[in-house]
């Protein structure tokens, strides 16, 4: 959607957009600016936290049933996200009491690619953890249930936020400000 919004904002810039969830050197791949998920960004770069996901343990309404504590997770057929490293351990938050769990999940189909992880939870393949950024449209949708709607979580052991990062070089091009502005205002306004 936000592609939409800043071609007509600005249709005279042109964006190349390289997709990856690898954690790719700025320089070396000619990189002006990047969104990464992270605890806190590495290397020698300018950063501007954007956001704070929360987690939530989702999964198609077949679910629902099924999962009414954390402590059910823990032999439940979970779908993973196999990022490196692979993100089995589930931080979970209790928001009204303020009681934390670690679940391990444990599950037959690990995905390496966030959409693909939603698609799968839609299809009923299981419960898994995915960010409020990722999965409110389709839980407002119904495609998806909050299955632990009192229970906030995280895959890591910090709390994970989107960072734009961009080169410490002196002078930044006005096309690579537009864009860098235009990120910042549009998503920290999520």
């Amino acid at each position: 959607p936000l592609l939409t919004r800043f071609q007509v904002e600005y249709p005279r810039i042109e964006l190349k957009i390289f997709m990856t969830d690898d954690n790719v050197a700025l320089l070396e791949r000619q990189i002006d600016i990047a969104l990464r998920f992270a605890p806190t960004p590495q290397g020698n770069v300018h950063a501007a936290k954007l956001l704070s996901p929360q987690y939530y343990c989702v999964g198609s309404a077949e679910w629902q049933h099924k999962i009414s504590a954390p402590a059910d997770l823990e032999g439940a057929d979970c779908l993973l996200l196999d990022l490196p490293p692979a993100l089995t351990k589930w931080h979970l938050n209790h928001e009204r009491t303020g009681e934390k769990c670690t679940i391990r999940a444990k599950g037959h189909l690990s995905l390496s690619a966030p959409l693909a992880l939603l698609k799968a939870a839609q299809l009923g393949h299981g419960p898994t953890l995915l960010p409020d950024w990722l999965a409110k449209s389709s839980i407002e949708a119904g495609t998806l249930v909050n299955l632990l709607p009192e229970w906030q979580g995280q895959i890591r052991d910090d709390a994970t936020h989107l960072w734009l990062l961009h080169h410490p070089h002196r002078h930044m091009p006005l096309n690579i400000r537009i864009v860098k502005d235009f990120l910042i205002d549009q998503i920290s306004a999520l």
